[in-house]
Parts: C-alpha cells; structure tokens; sequence
C-alpha cells in the first residue's frame, strides 16, 4: 500500500470500521492500550472530565466488525490518537464517518402515514359495526 488508508470508499458502518482497522496497521498497529491512553490525554487536555474519558474496552470495541451504532466523538478522538497531529486526515475521517451515519439513519426512517389505504376492489372484510342505540345507565 502506498498511502495511507482513507475511508472515501467506506458505504457502510461495517465498511468504514475496516478502513479504519487498516489505518491503525498502517501507523505502526498501536496497541488499543496506547491508543486509550492517547484518548485519555487528548480529552483531559481538552478539559473532560475523567468519567468521559474512555476504558480500554470501549476504545476496542470501536474496531469490532458489525457495529451497529458508534460514537462518533470517539472515533475521531480515536483517528487523532493513531494518526497525530494531522488534521486533514482526521477531518477526512471525520467527514466520512458522518456521511456513513447518515446512510444509516437514513435506512433506519419509517414512513408513518395518518390513515389506513383504501380497501382493495373485491374486499372481503367484515360487516361495518352497528352502534349501539341503547343509552347507558
């Protein structure tokens, strides 16, 4: 691989956590201790309070494959820690994560309509209901 990996051509959730595995290769394979740890850092510097900062196993779980759902936060807190001071890349991360949540939010909208479709021609339904013309006791 001659460049670093990008995640330009990441579609999917799924995608974009493979890209983002292959980019921690591609910086030397940090190990996710080192990675929290530079999180850690960068958020106490950022002034966070030390119950945001992130355990090890949360920082983890951000390279497991079929995540449904991803802070997006942490991710780019965690593309910063692999990559360094290179802001042109984390915002390209950035900027492809928040498309790639995007898409799936977007499979994720119902549609809710205010009224039941018509019957099909030849309905076979039941009777309408009668009302009842007794006045209550």
């Amino acid at each position: 691989m001659e460049s670093a990996p990008a995640p330009a051509r990441a579609n999917s959730l799924e995608e974009f956590i493979s890209a983002l595995r292959s980019l921690k290769l591609w910086y030397g394979n940090p190990s996710i201790s080192q990675i929290t740890q530079r999180v850690r850092d960068a958020w106490r510097k950022a002034g966070r309070p030390p119950n945001e900062w992130p355990s090890r196993a949360t920082v983890g779980r951000c390279f497991a494959p079929s995540r449904q759902r991803i802070d997006e936060d942490l991710v780019v807190a965690v593309v910063a820690a692999i990559v360094g001071d290179q802001r042109q890349v984390i915002a390209t991360w950035q900027h492809a994560l928040r498309r790639v949540l995007g898409q799936a939010e977007a499979s994720n909208v119902v549609t809710v309509k205010d009224r039941l479709p018509q019957d099909p021609a030849g309905f076979a339904g039941r009777p309408a209901a009668t009302l009842a013309t007794t006045p209550p006791k």
